[in-house]
């Protein structure tokens, strides 16, 4: 059985309480709301974060690298995420199809979060280590 309902990525209160999923998937809403501002996509990943359970995945399909910009807004937010998986086409930064696996962390979890800065970045091409 599937039932479908209508709702704003960024604000889904009314419908699912926190830690309501073990999943969410994503194929190209956060990239849509980037074009229209960080903030808009940052809280289209707030959200997600919220309805997560604690270890719960996030996996989201993008074209093209994150803004950087919205990698930092979620770092103020305090959006806990790490990345566990990462598919790259190897293509140019303008042409490349990138897919991730992120899992939300626990409040208790001592893993460190997704950051932007300081070579902590896992969502980039060039960064070797991953956050398994």
């Amino acid at each position: 059985n599937v039932r479908w309902l209508k709702a704003d990525v960024r604000d889904m209160r009314a419908l699912f309480n926190d830690d309501s999923f073990d999943l969410v998937l994503d194929k190209g809403t956060y990239a849509a709301l980037e074009c229209v501002s960080i903030n808009e996509a940052a809280q289209g990943f707030s959200e997600a974060h919220r309805v997560l359970k604690p270890r719960g995945l996030l996996i989201t399909f993008l074209l093209g690298y994150p803004n950087p910009m919205l990698l930092e807004q979620l770092a103020v937010l305090q959006i806990r995420f790490k990345v566990i998986a990462r598919y790259d086409t190897g293509e140019s930064e303008a042409a490349a199809a990138m897919a991730f696996a992120v899992r939300r962390l626990a409040k208790d979890d001592s893993s460190k979060p997704l950051r932007y800065g300081n070579g902590e970045l896992s969502w980039y091409r060039d960064q070797d280590k991953y956050d398994a």
